[in-house]
């Protein structure tokens, strides 16, 4: 009885380790999840859903006649701004009334911009997040070119984004706690990998049978293989059977449509969840899942030529 129990133990640390290791190759970096999320939410939208959120982000663009390039010469150039300084000296001690309405508007706002530091504070962040800007006006022009595809696009513009934004990760306490444990076990993978091959010694010892050891390996196989593949191959046949569509989310973000609706959250949460499952997850779990298949036909193997012999 006590060496099932050890048995049993044994088999189920060693699973929980295996299982820790392979999770930890996943990263829930909260920034990444949901500007990856974000792009699944448009992916899965209507055309016209799509169209109508480029046409917005497409106004956010950078062009020659803009402020934003402007800027961008002002703050790679200490004559321009210089000469700007100028300008305004002389635009204050101009009369008022000599000047018309547009033109008075237009100097007075930039004027104001460049006595109260606004420029200066404008160039500093350009200068902090350049790659990011410039980042911004590529993507624009790859996809006024056709270069690049809407899909494409948004990605690339929700991305950018974050880093413009100098987003950070919210402490939320399922994610923090299992960064937290990814890293601890990234940290110490060499320790995780000594103490799992100590295990399965002591597992091995305990059974004392080389083919009925290989055939519980096998059974943890199998077991974080199912553990692994079963959501997401409940997902993907979903996907594939009812379908994901997101543009009632994407109208939501339009602020054209009500909060979402339950469905609504389901898919989001589908979203996020697709977004755990990397390649090298998918692998580890497949050929952990084979692993064990392979094990329950030695099982099988084993058991039918143990009842022949007792025969």
């Amino acid at each position: 009885m006590l060496k099932k129990i050890a048995v049993w133990a044994l088999k189920s640390s060693i699973y929980v380790l295996i299982l820790a290791l392979m999770f930890s190759t996943v990263s829930l970096e909260f920034s990444k999840v949901a500007s990856g999320t974000l792009s699944d939410i448009f992916y899965y939208a209507s055309d016209d859903a799509k169209n109508e959120i480029i046409n917005v982000l497409i106004k956010s663009c950078p062009n020659p006649g803009r402020d934003s390039i402007t800027l961008f010469q002002i703050c790679s150039n200490e004559t321009i701004l210089t000469s700007m300084r100028k300008d305004c000296t002389d635009f204050r001690k101009k009369e008022i009334s000599s000047l018309s309405s547009e033109y008075y508007d237009e100097m007075n706002e930039k004027c104001s911009k460049i006595e109260n530091g606004g420029i200066e504070k404008s160039c500093r962040d350009i200068e902090s997040k350049e790659n990011a800007y410039m980042r911004v006006g590529e993507l624009c022009n790859s996809y006024s070119s056709g270069n690049i595809t809407k899909n494409e696009f948004f990605e690339g513009f929700v991305e950018t984004s974050f880093i413009m934004s100098d987003f950070k990760n919210p402490k939320i306490g399922v994610l923090s706690k299992y960064e937290k444990v990814v890293e601890s076990i990234n940290q110490n993978i060499i320790l995780a990998a000594v103490l799992i091959i100590v295990l399965c010694l002591v597992l091995y010892l305990l059974i004392n049978d080389i083919k009925i050891f290989l055939i519980a390996m096998a059974g943890i196989f199998f077991s974080i293989g199912l553990f692994i593949m079963i959501p997401y191959s409940a997902i993907s046949i979903y996907q594939k059977t009812v379908g994901i569509d997101t543009t009632p989310l994407l109208k939501t973000m339009l602020g054209k449509a009500a909060e979402p609706q339950p469905r609504e959250i389901m898919e989001i949460m589908t979203l996020i969840i697709l977004r755990t499952y990397s390649k090298l997850l998918i692998l580890l779990g497949t050929v952990s899942l084979a692993i064990g298949i392979i094990g329950k036909f030695m099982k099988h193997a084993l058991k039918k030529r143990m009842m022949s012999e007792k025969k």
